[in-house]
This record gives structure tokens, sequence and C-alpha cells, in this order.
């Protein structure tokens, strides 16, 4: 509630309905003079950043030392007192994910990048040192081939700004498939010219298509790169890994549904609320391990790695507790159950991993 002056007026300004009260019943706009001086603009936002704070770090407080509880308030229906899960959810992974990019995943030394260019520039050098001395056709055949596919690793460089060397296309001769060899043609107009002199029985299907056109792609653009390819699909990977941690939510969910199938009084958004309380405990847990591995780094001592490992621990008590909290079974029945969600867990999480994975080498 703002405190500025209320109208006397009791005729609502957004939605035109009548007011009994403070705050209209159909809208809930606040029914307040709309002239509004800066002070009062100043005032009001400080209110709100102090409010949303102090919602903030009270939720925060009951959710990392009471497990289990705030998901238990909201099925009670006790939830003006608390951020809402989502809202929380939102902030939090964002928060973390930022931290993570920024901060906690390596970095590629540039050092490394400017030692391996110097090596292959090196490499380079000494090949074409080499096919001048050379009088024997097919040694110097070979080593032409050879800085092919070196002048192919070079243009990787300068695709990601290092360096940029003039590239020679590799003769008929050669391959430079490095997906499937000889198997696919080096361009997906000759594979399109092949499949349309088929007959349409004998032709690829769609899907068949779709996947060979991406192999022939990629082929043609790292080459005998190899390295540079998963480079950037475990960059891709990497990068897509929080909206598989938000597609997760929901399935993380029905698994505890079906752990709990014979506890009628829990619906699936029960469940929804108690894995979106994990996933924000989860994620506040992680940095603060994170934050100590960052200093037994930086000092070297010892303690700060003990911490670190404790916290990591921490999580999986965490998430018994939670079970034992907020679905209130036995001791041996909640242990059991969690350690059936932990192996879940884990196949889920590899399955979804795999289809990111797939699905970050088509997108490059």
């Amino acid at each position: 509630m703002s405190h500025l002056h209320e109208r006397k007026e009791k005729i609502c300004l957004n939605c035109k309905s009548v007011i009994y009260g403070r705050f209209c019943h159909v809208c809930g706009q606040e029914n307040i003079e709309p002239k509004e001086t800066f002070w009062g603009l100043l005032t009001h936002f400080v209110y709100d950043v102090t409010h949303f704070d102090g919602k903030f770090f009270d939720t925060t407080k009951y959710l990392l030392f009471r497990p289990g509880f705030l998901a238990l308030e909201y099925l009670r229906g006790r939830r003006a007192s608390y951020l809402n899960p989502i809202r929380m959810y939102v902030f939090t992974s964002a928060f973390f994910f930022i931290i993570f990019f920024s901060f906690i995943l390596p970095k590629e030394d540039e050092q490394t990048e400017e030692k391996e260019r110097s090596e292959l520039i090196a490499e380079k050098v000494t090949l074409e040192q080499q096919i001048v001395k050379t009088t024997d056709p097919k040694e110097k055949k070979k080593l032409e081939k050879n800085l092919k596919k070196l002048n192919n690793r070079i243009r990787y460089y300068g695709q990601n700004g290092i360096l940029k060397v003039g590239d020679d296309d590799i003769d008929s001769s050669g391959n430079f498939n490095f997906i499937g060899g000889d198997k696919f043609p080096k361009t997906v107009r000759a594979y399109d010219s092949i499949q349309k002199s088929l007959p349409e029985n004998k032709r690829d299907g769609w899907l068949n298509r779709k996947t060979t056109r991406k192999i022939i792609s990629i082929n043609d653009k790292y080459r005998y790169n190899g390295k540079a390819f998963w480079h950037d699909v475990n960059e891709k990977f990497l990068h897509s890994v929080p909206q598989m941690m938000f597609v997760s939510l929901p399935l993380v969910a029905l698994i505890f549904q079906l752990l709990y199938l014979r506890r009628k009084q829990f619906y699936y958004v029960n469940h929804l609320i108690f894995t979106i309380n994990l996933y924000i405990a989860t994620y506040i847990l992680l940095l603060i391990q994170y934050g100590f591995s960052g200093l037994y780094g930086l000092t070297g001592i010892k303690l700060f790695s003990v911490i670190a490992f404790f916290v990591l621990m921490a999580i999986y008590f965490y998430i018994y507790k939670a079970m034992r909290n907020f679905y209130q079974q036995r001791r041996a029945k909640t242990i059991l159950k969690f350690l059936l969600f932990v192996f879940i867990f884990m196949l889920l999480m590899v399955f979804l991993m795999g289809i990111y994975f797939f699905t970050s080498a088509l997108q490059i």
C-alpha cells in the first residue's frame, strides 16, 4: 500500500468499478490520486524494493533452514508472506547461471590458443618446405594433402577471429569427411543429385535426408578439424543447460507424483511447487559451494575445500529432509524413496543431456 492520498471519488480509474475501501475489488488497483510528485515516486520505489528484499530474504531463510516448509505453506494456502515460487525460481536461476557462465565455467586459455596457432604456422611452413624439396610424386602428393588438411584447421582459427589463412579445396581424390568418411558425398548439391537419379522407392526418407544433409554440412564446415567440431558442440550444449534444467522441472515433479501416488492429498501442482523449491535451494547451495571452492583456489587453505565438499553433500541431505518434512512419511520409507528418486533423476538427466547434446550438434 502506498502513502499517497486516497481519492474521494469511489470509481476505479482503471476498470470504472465502484470501490468499497482503498482497493478495487475487481482489478486490485489502489484508489489514490493520479498526480504524483517526484518525492512520492521515489518513496514508492524504495518501499517496493525493500518490500521485495524483505520477502526474498525471509523466503530464502525458510527455504534453506526449513526444507519442505515453504511447499507445505503453499499447500495450506499461506502464500502472501513469501515470495512467489515462480518469481523466486526465475530470479535465482538467472542469477546462478550468470555467475556460472561469468566466473565458474572455465575460460579458454588464450596463451594455449596462441601456442597452438604458432605450432600450426610452424608446421605449415615445414610442410611447404618439404613439398618444395620432395621429388617423389607420391610423397609430394601425400604432403600436399596434409597441407590442405592443415589449412582447414587454420581456417577454423580464422573463423574465431584468431587467424585467417587462405584455404584450398581438397582435391577430388582426397577425403575430407571426418564423419562417415567416404559414405557421404562432399556437397549437399551432389547428394541431392544422387537422390534425384534414384527411383522414388529407393530414395532416402525425410529424416534420413535431413540427417545426411546436416552431416554433409558439418563435414564441409569442419573438414579434418574434429576438435573444432566438438568444441563448438560442447559450447552450444553448455549454453542450453538453463533451458534443459527448466524443461526437467515438470518431469521431476512427475517422478515425485509417481513415488507418492498413494498420497491422494497431493496433486501434481503440489509436487511441482515442491520441485521448484528444491531447485531454488540447490542453486543457492551450489553458489555457496562454488564460492568456497573459489576461496580454496585463491588461498590454498584446505578448510575451504572441506567446507565446499560438505556443502555439496548437504544438497543430498537437504533433498531427503525436504521429502521427509513435506510428505511426512516414516524415516525408512523416505530414505528408500529418496534413493529411488536420486537413481531415476540421474537417468532422466542423462536422457535429457543426450537429447540436448544431439540437438546442439544439429544447430551448429
